[in-house]
Protein backbone atom coordinates (compact mmCIF):
# COMPACT_ATOMS: atom_id res chain seq x y z
CA UNK A 1 0.00 0.00 0.00
CA UNK A 2 0.93 3.39 -0.94
CA UNK A 3 0.42 6.37 1.69
CA UNK A 4 1.28 9.88 0.84
CA UNK A 5 3.69 8.53 -2.16
CA UNK A 6 5.63 6.71 0.52
CA UNK A 7 5.62 2.69 1.01
CA UNK A 8 7.25 0.57 3.56
CA UNK A 9 9.87 -2.14 2.67
CA UNK A 10 8.63 -5.48 2.42
CA UNK A 11 9.47 -8.06 5.38
CA UNK A 12 8.54 -11.63 6.12
CA UNK A 13 6.21 -11.91 8.90
CA UNK A 14 6.40 -15.46 10.49
CA UNK A 15 3.41 -15.55 13.09
CA UNK A 16 1.04 -12.54 14.28
CA UNK A 17 0.47 -9.01 12.87
CA UNK A 18 2.61 -6.75 13.36
CA UNK A 19 1.68 -3.22 14.78
CA UNK A 20 0.12 -0.57 12.98
CA UNK A 21 -0.87 -2.29 9.73
CA UNK A 22 -4.27 -1.42 8.12
CA UNK A 23 -4.83 -5.03 8.56
CA UNK A 24 -3.88 -5.67 12.03
CA UNK A 25 -7.36 -4.55 13.75
CA UNK A 26 -10.05 -6.75 11.40
CA UNK A 27 -7.54 -9.67 12.12
CA UNK A 28 -8.15 -9.05 15.73
CA UNK A 29 -11.94 -8.67 15.31
CA UNK A 30 -11.58 -11.81 13.28
CA UNK A 31 -9.34 -13.67 15.74
CA UNK A 32 -11.59 -12.63 18.94
CA UNK A 33 -15.04 -13.25 17.88
CA UNK A 34 -15.79 -16.34 19.30
CA UNK A 35 -14.55 -15.57 22.73
CA UNK A 36 -18.06 -15.03 24.59
CA UNK A 37 -20.08 -17.45 23.08
CA UNK A 38 -20.83 -19.66 25.63
CA UNK A 39 -20.40 -17.43 28.73
CA UNK A 40 -23.69 -16.80 30.65
CA UNK A 41 -22.60 -13.45 32.09
CA UNK A 42 -21.98 -10.22 30.10
CA UNK A 43 -18.81 -9.21 28.39
CA UNK A 44 -17.85 -6.11 27.19
CA UNK A 45 -14.55 -5.60 24.49
CA UNK A 46 -13.40 -2.11 23.51
CA UNK A 47 -10.01 -2.22 21.06
CA UNK A 48 -7.73 -5.14 23.00
CA UNK A 49 -9.40 -4.59 26.33
CA UNK A 50 -11.80 -7.36 27.61
CA UNK A 51 -14.03 -7.75 30.96
CA UNK A 52 -16.63 -9.94 32.45
CA UNK A 53 -19.26 -8.37 34.56
CA UNK A 54 -22.51 -9.49 36.20
CA UNK A 55 -24.38 -9.70 39.42
CA UNK A 56 -23.23 -11.80 42.12
CA UNK A 57 -25.89 -12.01 44.77
CA UNK A 58 -25.21 -15.52 45.79
CA UNK A 59 -23.01 -18.29 45.74
CA UNK A 60 -24.04 -19.91 42.59
CA UNK A 61 -23.53 -16.61 41.32
CA UNK A 62 -20.37 -16.66 42.00
CA UNK A 63 -19.94 -20.00 40.76
CA UNK A 64 -21.35 -18.98 37.65
CA UNK A 65 -19.21 -16.09 37.05
CA UNK A 66 -15.69 -18.53 37.94
CA UNK A 67 -16.92 -20.99 35.27
CA UNK A 68 -16.85 -18.01 32.64
CA UNK A 69 -13.71 -17.34 33.88
CA UNK A 70 -12.37 -20.56 33.60
CA UNK A 71 -14.17 -20.98 29.66
CA UNK A 72 -12.60 -17.43 28.82
CA UNK A 73 -8.75 -18.53 29.76
CA UNK A 74 -9.83 -22.06 28.45
CA UNK A 75 -10.24 -20.17 25.38
CA UNK A 76 -7.25 -17.87 25.64
CA UNK A 77 -4.79 -20.93 26.00
CA UNK A 78 -6.47 -22.87 23.26
CA UNK A 79 -5.97 -19.71 21.15
CA UNK A 80 -2.47 -19.12 21.95
CA UNK A 81 -3.42 -15.79 23.71
CA UNK A 82 -2.70 -13.88 27.02
CA UNK A 83 -4.73 -11.62 29.63
CA UNK A 84 -3.23 -9.26 31.51
CA UNK A 85 -4.86 -10.17 34.46
CA UNK A 86 -3.03 -7.77 36.75
CA UNK A 87 -4.80 -4.83 34.34
CA UNK A 88 -7.65 -2.98 36.65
Amino acid sequence: MVVNGEKSESIQVRSGVPQGTVIGPVLFIIMVSDIGVSLVNKMSMYADDTRLFGQVKNEDDAKQMQEDLNRIYAWAEKNNMEFNSKKI
